[in-house]
């Protein structure tokens, strides 16, 4: 029995053997295995790119699948085969998503040479069925959307690659409806066949990874509407963040100039199906479409109230045969007498999908033309020293970077960042990328240099806290109120990013919220102290909001994690805890008048100063103000119990007589004192626009800023001929000294 079980296992073995023995195409004999079992078959398979005859071979190579790793008759190739070269442009390597550096090329602002696009790396194969091949129209791209409601891209158009930056489509599939139906375009993908699978493969070659390219911008002609009933205009250009890599499954298609229709029989349209809302296929599909008269064409849209113009060409008619097998934004492709692909339309719209008689409706290309071209060009730019470079995102040019980063940003610098400046994506800047001048070393000015980040102060409850003499001080007069700003002529009531860089919002931990609230405003007068109002740190506060708990340093947006403006991005804020705060003793809540309503916050660590935190001066005894005189207040709009702007807002206020102010005030009750001083009283302008506890503020003759008061309390808001009441800082300046020496012991 024994011996009839191995004669059996043997025989078995045996057949095995003889079912796995094959003949390779050039008649050798060899095994049925695994592609990358044989050596010689993956040396071909991997060269780029690959040759119709290698194809060919490979197939003929083909014994079978295991799972979906197709399987070959290993053996050697004929000779030569694998050394051969071809015309196809060669695959670069891969560069990385996000470039520290964005090179200048030339050709990137010019449409492909014919001799380099739309070549037919599919070599003369025959197309059957509606499945492209593998290789089949490497110009086309996948439109990816993100959005607000799905984690991930949404892939909802297609495009065509017309040189390495840029990719045409629809003008519909960059803005419109799209945005809120679909999401904002995010992402670009080259070298797709099959949405289901990672590594693309068809009849045992597999297809280089997919290339995802962030958008950078897009540009819809400016005479697209999305409410125009017969899409005039509806053609757009898509400028990749980083350079298309061109391979075998990645190449650019030509797009016509002049091509006279009447001699085109069939055109070619390809995707995945994809339709705005609709259905769509997970492998790349083509369809071929005859050309529609366009006459016939206008007259039936017509009847549907859409006027097609001349920019507009017309396929197909067949029923159940139509762009709905192809992409919105995709090409209407030809097939030149040279062998060259050349996209003569661009998929826009139709009537139903696939309706008998009824062709779809493409945006020409050659009319567009000059436009596409114009477009590219656009994004060459001259930088401010005359050379000619290419307008990308600031981030991606690290000359303007460093420049940017200097702190404090020197004015030349700043002038030099704003003449460079030529455009936006979004809220980031976009830069003519080229060097900078050589800027003559900076001459000493009023501008605090940056100093040293000082060491970390201890936390709160440490039991040694590091002494600074500065620190019981107010700062001295040639650090203190100065202008970051520089000469800007303001407008409106928004501030500039480093405007008023002295600036604190107040945080407060409620009871009843693990949240912290901002609600009041402050000063900071030195590295160590906040001046504010004492009904911000004490009394129906307390119960109302929550107990003080932090300052916050370099405010500007509060919905926003990094401020940026005008091209310019402020460093992060600082928060910094709250060690004591020191309300005016004569302060009592229940005065109706609000006497001594000032205060000292202490910082459990020191601020450090940069270009948006700075320490303000504060007025002495010596000042002089005429009723009338302009003086400023600034901050988020907090009021205690009232809403807020989240970004930093600025009021110019007159000076209001005392006298008047005194008497308007003694008809509520409330008898001021000579340590208070009213402002405003012009209808919907008043404190309100800024914070309870932030400053009253003006502007020395020598250009430097001093706090003359804190904002303290009024009469409602910006009621006509009723000022805001301010405390005085220089009544209090003796005290404000005092108790700061007293504790910083």
């Amino acid at each position: 029995m024994k011996h009839i079980l191995l004669l059996l296992g043997l025989s078995l073995l045996w057949n095995r053997i003889l079912s796995d023995s094959c003949k390779t195409p050039v008649g050798q004999t060899s095994h049925c295995v695994s592609l990358y079992e044989c050596p010689q078959l993956v040396t071909a398979f991997e060269q780029k790119p690959l040759k119709s005859e290698v194809v060919t071979f490979l197939k003929q190579s083909q014994c079978g699948f295991e799972d979906d790793v197709p399987m070959v008759c290993c053996g050697g190739l004929p000779d030569g085969m694998v050394q051969a070269t071809s015309n196809t442009p060669k695959p670069v390597q891969q560069s990385k998503l996000r470039m520290n550096a964005d090179p200048v090329f030339k050709e990137d602002s010019y449409l492909t040479a014919p001799e380099q696009c739309a070549v037919d790396t599919n070599g003369d194969r025959i197309y059957g069925g509606q499945i492209a091949e593998i290789d089949e129209f490497p110009c086309m791209a996948l439109l990816g959307y993100k959005s607000a409601t799905k984690s991930k891209l949404v892939y909802d158009c297609g495009g065509a690659l017309i040189n390495r930056r840029y990719v045409l489509t629809a003008a519909h599939c960059v803005v419109g409806k799209i945005e809120t139906e679909v999401g904002k375009l995010n992402t670009v993908r080259l070298g797709e066949y099959d949405l289901q699978a990672d590594i693309d493969c068809s009849d045992g070659v597999c297809a280089d990874p997919v290339q995802d390219i962030s958008v950078q911008s897009v540009y819809p002609h400016p005479g697209f509407s999305d409410q125009n009933i017969n899409r005039k205009d509806d053609i757009a250009v898509i400028r990749l963040a980083q350079r298309a890599t061109y391979s075998h499954y990645v190449q650019p298609i030509c797009l016509a100039q002049n091509s006279p229709l009447d001699t085109i029989s069939y055109f070619y349209v390809v995707g995945w199906g994809a339709t705005v809302g609709g259905k769509s296929s997970p492998v790349k599909l083509k369809l071929p479409l005859p050309i529609f008269d366009k006459t016939l064409c206008v007259q039936k849209y017509r009847a549907l109230k859409a006027e097609l113009t001349t920019g507009q060409i017309c396929a197909g008619g067949n029923f159940s045969k139509d762009t709905c097998n192809g992409d919105s934004g995709g090409p209407l492709a030809r097939k030149t007498e040279s062998g060259i692909w050349e996209a003569v339309g661009v998929v826009s719209f139709g009537y139903g999908c696939g309706r008998d008689g009824w062709p779809g409706v493409y945006t020409s290309v050659p009319n567009y033309f000059d436009w596409i071209q114009d477009t590219i060009l656009s994004d060459n730019c001259k930088t401010p020293l005359g050379r000619t470079s290419q307008c990308i995102s600031l981030y991606d040019c690290p000359q303007l970077v460093s420049a940017f980063e200097q702190r404090p940003l020197r004015n030349d610098v700043v002038s030099f960042l704003r003449q460079s400046q030529c455009g936006f994506e979004g809220y980031v800047p976009r830069v003519c990328c080229g060097p900078l001048p050589d800027l003559a070393p900076q001459r000493p000015t009023s501008t605090v240099r940056p100093t040293q980040r000082p060491r970390p102060d201890t936390n709160i409850n440490s039991n040694v806290d590091p002494v600074f003499p500065e620190d019981s001080n107010l700062a001295p007069r040639d650090q203190c109120g100065i202008d970051t700003n520089g000469d800007r002529i303001y407008g409106g009531q928004f501030t500039e990013l480093d405007e008023f860089p002295w600036m604190a919002l107040l945080g407060y931990k409620p009871n009843t919220s693990p949240r912290l609230t901002y609600q009041c405003g402050g000063v900071l007068i030195n590295r160590r102290y906040v001046l504010t109002a004492a009904h911000c740190v004490v009394g129906s506060i307390e119960t109302a909001v929550g107990k003080l708990s932090t300052v916050r340093l370099g405010e500007y947006d509060l919905q926003t994690d990094i401020d940026c403006s005008d091209g310019l991005c402020a460093d992060p804020v600082q928060e910094i805890s709250v060690q004591s705060a020191y309300p005016n003793p004569g302060f009592s809540d229940q005065n109706i008048n609000r006497k001594d309503d000032i205060a000292l916050v202490r910082l459990s660590k020191r601020a450090t100063y940069s270009y948006y935190v700075q320490p303000i001066c504060l007025a002495d005894n010596s000042l002089r103000l005429d009723v009338g005189t302009d003086v400023y207040v600034a901050g988020w709009g907090n009021t205690l119990g009232g809403k807020s702007s989240p970004v930093k807002l600025k009021l110019a206020l007159p000076l209001f007589s005392k006298s008047r102010c005194v008497q308007k005030y003694r008809s509520l009750q409330a008898e001021l004192t000579s340590g208070q001083l009213c402002a405003g009283g012009v209808f919907a302008e008043d404190a309100c626009r800024g914070d309870s506890g932030g400053p009253l503020m003006r502007k020395s003759p020598s250009g430097i800023w001093q706090s003359i008061a804190i904002v303290s309390f009024g009469n409602g808001c910006g009621r006509d001929g009723w000022p805001g009441v301010y405390t005085s800082v220089p009544s209090y300046l003796d005290w404000i000294q005092q108790t700061m020496r007293s504790s910083n012991v």
